[in-house]
């Protein structure tokens, strides 16, 4: 388990070398990020097993303080990579497209 949480920080230890990228690239960052939340989530209950099981036991509760890490890690990238992909995928829609088709408030949500 350790060494699944250690892989999955590599992992997300990635993004601080990514760039300017293509369309293509960007959109599989987000795609990326969004499979290390199913993974974190998953782990997440594993250790929340794990955790179960070693208070039946009466053994010390493991922390897994790497999978605190990795979620704090992953949130910058994934608040840039999903702006960047929405600014994309919304850009002509919103300078190009009929101006009284756009709602603002929708948009400020976005």
């Amino acid at each position: 388990f350790e060494k699944k949480l250690e892989d999955l920080h590599k992992d997300v230890d990635l993004f601080k070398r990514k760039d300017v990228l293509s369309t293509d690239e960007m959109r599989t960052n987000v795609e990326k990020l969004a499979d290390i939340n199913k993974l974190v989530e998953e782990y997440r209950a594993q250790g929340e097993l794990i955790n179960r099981d070693q208070t039946l036991l009466a053994w010390e509760v493991t922390p897994f303080p790497k999978l605190q890490e990795i979620m704090a890690a992953k949130d910058p990238y994934e608040k840039l990579w999903n702006t960047a992909w929405q600014f994309y995928t919304s850009y002509e829609r919103w300078m190009n497209g009929p101006f009284l088709g756009l709602n603002a408030e929708a948009i400020n949500d976005e």
